[in-house]
C-alpha cells in the first residue's frame, strides 16, 4: 500500500479546511521529475549522448 501524505490548512476566521493540489508528475506513477527528464532529453538530442552512456554517468553520480 502506498500512502501519500499532504498538508491541510485551516482558516481560523471561516473554519474552512483546504488542501493544496497534488504535485504534477510527467510520468504516471513515475519517480523521475520534470528536471531529470529534461536533462536526459537535452543530453540525448542536444549533446548526442546515447542513453547507455548517460546511464553509466548517472550511475557514477548515484542517480
Amino acid at each position: 500500500m502506498i500512502q501519500t501524505v499532504r498538508e491541510r490548512f485551516s482558516c481560523r476566521a471561516c473554519e474552512r479546511v483546504t488542501q493544496p493540489l497534488a504535485p504534477f508528475h510527467p510520468i504516471a506513477r513515475g519517480r523521475a521529475g520534470p528536471n531529470l527528464l529534461a536533462t536526459v532529453l537535452e543530453a540525448k538530442f542536444g549533446q548526442h549522448l546515447p542513453l547507455n552512456r548517460q546511464s553509466k554517468t548517472y550511475g557514477r553520480e548515484g542517480v
